[in-house]
């Protein structure tokens, strides 16, 4: 693992952080009053993260299906201390989530922090050799793409409206959980791979608003962040390991891993705790990956925008060139 020594410019080269920086804005009260809502809050890393942000002093907003998980998160809150609030919804449906963000700012005020976290895996194989009629596929189930994309877009869409009420002067973040294989695929995890890369894209895609809308983004204080982990050990992980299916991967991150760097994430960049360790400050746009228990490489927004450019610099040049020419042009 590499050191955290402050590289020449943060803003262009990866670091890794250990988890015990990670939650040093947290264990300084940085989190205490901040009004989190978390989606998928009631169940494995979700609510791991729920109940990281409770015992931290947030104010906690926990979104989910599940109304026996909601009991149980919001009862393990409180006997943290923890100020929680929770709401039923069902995040592929609009209405359920417009409903649960006006419910969250009417029990608490402004929201500061939105954690997109709900995602599910393969419902289905991609394609069964065995169950395939190889005159006439089946049908699709599209739950994954419809909880991982649909639902996370919507969770954005509404996280940038709510963010941009209130006391503009507040620290904003909008978290969304992606996943290595935004990166790269996952085997016999099709709709996964691609709902992950969707996130991808989309984080990509509100962080580089940025540019052309600095007010409303990190020069006001609102900062889009991806979290990008492998394989976490929650329940369904478990149960995939002691089936045997996943004898191949050596490193797991453990719920506690990630939620760190959710946590950090989180963190206002002006937070009195970054002055002394300037590379742990949270960069607009950047993503934290998380292998195992050894900390988060936190790559910055370039090196996730340009690596056509850098691979193959000519086409990059030709590229950069073409997005330069007035649109009649294009």
């Amino acid at each position: 693992m590499s050191d955290t020594k402050a590289p020449r410019n943060p803003r262009a080269a990866a670091v890794t952080l250990p988890n015990a920086l990670l939650l040093a804005h947290a264990e300084a009260g940085g989190l205490k009053g901040v009004v989190v809502l978390i989606t998928g809050g009631a169940s494995g890393l979700g609510k791991n993260t729920s109940l990281r942000f409770a015992k931290y002093g947030a104010k906690v907003v926990v979104v989910d299906r599940s109304e026996h998980g909601l009991q149980d998160v919001a009862k393990e809150a409180r006997a943290l201390g923890g100020d929680v609030f929770t709401v039923k919804a069902d995040v592929t449906n609009w209405e359920d989530q417009l409903a649960a963000f006006k419910a969250a700012e009417k029990h608490f005020g402004s929201i500061s922090v939105v954690v997109a976290n709900a995602g599910i895996t393969d419902v289905e194989m991609f394609y069964d050799d065995a169950a395939e009629d190889v005159s006439l596929p089946k049908r699709p189930n599209l739950a994954t793409i419809d909880v991982n994309i649909k639902g996370v877009v919507y969770t954005v869409r509404l996280a940038l409206h709510f963010l941009r009420k209130g006391d503009l002067s507040r620290p904003r973040t909008i978290v969304t959980l992606g996943s290595i294989s935004s990166f790269m695929p996952v085997g016999k995890q099709v709709y996964y791979s691609v709902s992950k890369a969707a996130v991808l894209g989309l984080h990509r895609a509100i962080a580089l608003d940025a540019l052309t809308n600095g007010d409303a983004f990190e020069g006001g204080g609102l900062r889009a962040i991806l979290i990008a982990p492998f394989f976490v050990r929650t329940p369904l992980i478990t149960e995939l390991v002691a089936a045997g299916k996943l004898d191949h991967v050596k490193n797991f991150a453990s719920p506690d891993d990630v939620s760190a760097a959710i946590l950090h994430a989180s963190a206002p960049p002006s937070h009195p705790v970054f002055k002394e360790r300037a590379e742990a400050k949270v960069r607009h746009g950047a993503a934290y990956c998380i292998i195992d228990s050894d900390g988060s490489l936190v790559l910055p927004m370039e090196s996730l925008s340009n690596s056509l450019m850098r691979a193959h610099p000519e086409f990059g040049k030709k590229l950069s060139a073409t997005f330069q020419q007035p649109a009649s042009k294009i």
